[in-house]
């Protein structure tokens, strides 16, 4: 390791940085705020700057907090830090790290519920007509300490619920996802010597994706670093996507007015995009005022496309979309990739996992889902309650919970071993579908990683993770197709990408436009959808869905379309459709 001009030499050898990031690398006393554009390497600064730490400086890595917005980013920090030699640094979530210094300061035996038992508890305390709003009331009851209700319902009415939900918690010794977070700032304000002992663990803490976070998340980073300063954030405003929850577009700006000295970085060399795609994002996201200034510059020497794919209707689309997987995968009876060979031109195809289609809302990846389904393509979507929600895994989580304190647990035996002989004795006791329990045995994808830990505490580190899981956490390592809502992919990135529903009622969705404050969040939405590509774009529309006539989105304008080509089908194709369709109309006079 060279001090002078720093060249950072590990085993693997590291890539190297450029000028931005080695500054971000070496500046490590006080606070400082590193402004990362999309593909600008964000997380391999920050794994570099945590290897200077530990390196030349000879911090203890157990001193060293990196706070990450989802367990998926959170494990996979963790996987390159072990790659590279550096175990012992607590990577994790606000939440996980909210669950785990609770534990040790407060309470060991609280549980963290999900929504379905949040649900349970809130189902008796409202009226009839409340009853149909209860996913509204749930989402005012998460933000009700930083932001204004939105359930219709009265102030004083949603007090009364509050307050009976909470004590309803207290009863069944519970706390949800965002009571984590309160419970540790309300503990710490009562006992000042429990903070001090939890600031006494963390001599640098490092905190990923800032733009989204939220106000008492804001808070826990600020106490934990009161003494040291030593708070570094990393973040881009462009991508602020998750204001529903709280998070507020102000925070990276706001950093410096609350952080006196803080030293200010911008990376601004993008090393994901081919350049047409990159300008097109950025023509997009320069349409919103008030940004902290940055341009970003192609760095990538690949080159990609935007095409914008006009369709009739939703089912032209699906024929579209059902080419553009034919052409990047080719054929399952591989006929399309024995025609090219005959041709001469040969062409290497791409993976499952290299495609990813993004959408606005859910109900547009289940219709996708429909389609790849007939078509014969495996898939893998993006959801909540396809997996956590679960009534089976809802059961053999409250199950696990009753097992948390047992006095001894077997040895020689791994977690992942254990939880497995624990599936086992849960299936012989209840009549699960097969299905089911195939749902109940890929559990065991999340436990292995907890194999190197004591059962105990194995124990309790998989059980709170897997109740502050969130979308994108439900995403394994496989060969299927990507369906993914906009919000999902924030964070990922792929060969080709697909976005549909560019429609001025979807993208942006029609309670947004008229609001200048959500339109600029739905510009900012399509901004990370496009920057997730990392070789082609398509962007999708249809002049009709369900009879209703569509207007192609305004984003299409502020992207410019000289910087997109229009996709056409060949001309067999578009023929094939016509005939499809003709025969439909057909069968609908009968």
């Amino acid at each position: 390791m060279e001090i002078g001009h720093w060249t950072f030499v590990i085993n693997p050898p590291r890539k190297m940085l450029n000028s931005a990031q080695r500054q971000a690398v070496e500046t490590i006393a006080g606070p400082i705020r590193i402004l990362a554009g999309a593909g600008t390497g964000k997380t391999h600064t920050l794994i570099a700057r945590i290897g200077y730490l530990i390196e030349l400086h000879k911090i203890d890595p157990s001193k060293i907090l990196a706070l990450t917005f989802t367990n998926k980013a959170a494990r996979e920090l963790n996987e390159r830090l072990n790659k590279l030699k550096f175990p012992g640094v607590q990577t994790m979530t606000l939440h996980a790290l909210a669950a785990r210094l609770l534990r040790q300061f407060w309470r060991s035996d609280f549980v963290i519920i999900g929504k379905t038992e949040q649900e349970a508890l809130l189902a008796p305390l409202l009226t009839g007509h409340e009853a149909d709003k209860m996913e509204t009331i749930l989402s005012d009851i998460e933000l009700i300490d930083f932001e204004t209700p939105k359930s219709g319902l009265s102030n004083l009415r949603l007090d009364v619920i509050v307050k009976a939900y909470k004590k309803a918690l207290v009863q069944h010794n519970s706390l949800d996802f965002s009571g984590l977070l309160t419970t540790l700032l309300d503990i710490w304000q009562e006992n000042p010597d429990i903070l001090e002992k939890s600031q006494a663990h963390f001599h640098y803490i490092m905190v990923d994706e800032y733009q989204d976070v939220n106000g008492p998340q804001i808070q826990i980073a600020q106490k934990l670093a009161e003494g040291h300063k030593n708070l570094c954030v990393v973040g881009d405003p462009d991508q602020t996507i998750y204001s529903w929850r709280g998070s507020d577009i102000k925070s990276m700006a706001d950093f410096p007015l609350t952080n006196h000295g803080c030293t200010l970085i911008t990376l601004t060399e993008n090393y994901r995009n081919p350049p047409n795609i990159l300008k097109g994002a950025e023509n997009l996201i320069a349409h919103n005022a008030d940004r902290l200034p940055k341009t970003l510059q192609s760095m990538a020497l690949k080159q990609g496309e935007i095409s914008l794919w006009k369709n009739s209707d939703e089912a032209t689309q699906f024929e579209t979309m059902a080419h553009l997987l034919q052409y990047y995968l080719g054929s399952h009876s591989l006929m399309h990739e024995a025609d090219n060979l005959d041709t001469g031109h040969e062409r290497v195809f791409l993976k499952l996992s290299d495609i990813a289609i993004l959408y606005r809302t859910q109900a547009e990846g289940k219709r996708i889902a429909v389609e790849l389904t007939k078509r014969g393509y495996p898939y893998q979507l993006s959801a909540p309650e396809v997996f956590w929600e679960r009534k089976e895994i809802v059961d053999f989580l409250l199950n696990l919970e009753k097992l948390r304190f047992l006095r001894v647990y077997p040895e020689n035996m791994t977690f992942s071993k254990w939880l497995a002989d624990r599936i086992d004795h849960f299936i012989e006791s209840n009549n699960w579908s097969e299905h089911q329990v195939k749902q109940l045995n890929s559990l065991l994808n999340y436990a292995v990683i907890y194999n190197s830990l004591p059962i105990q505490d194995a124990l309790f580190e998989f059980l709170d993770e897997a109740r502050t899981e969130q979308e994108i956490d439900n995403l394994i390592e496989a060969d299927r197709i990507n369906l993914l809502t906009l919000h999902a992919a924030k964070g990922l990135e792929f060969p080709i990408v697909m976005i549909v529903g560019l429609e001025d009622d979807n993208i942006p969705l029609k309670k947004s436009i008229k609001d200048p404050e959500m339109l600029a969040e739905e510009r900012r939405l399509l901004y990370v959808g496009m920057t997730r590509a990392t070789k082609d774009l398509h962007l999708f529309f249809c002049d009709q869905k369900f009879t209703e006539i569509k207007t192609p989105s305004r984003f299409l304008d502020e992207i410019g379309y000289t910087n997109m080509i229009f996709g056409k089908l060949p001309d067999a194709k578009v023929q094939s459709i016509r005939r499809k369709q003709i025969t439909k109309s057909q069968m609908q006079l009968f």
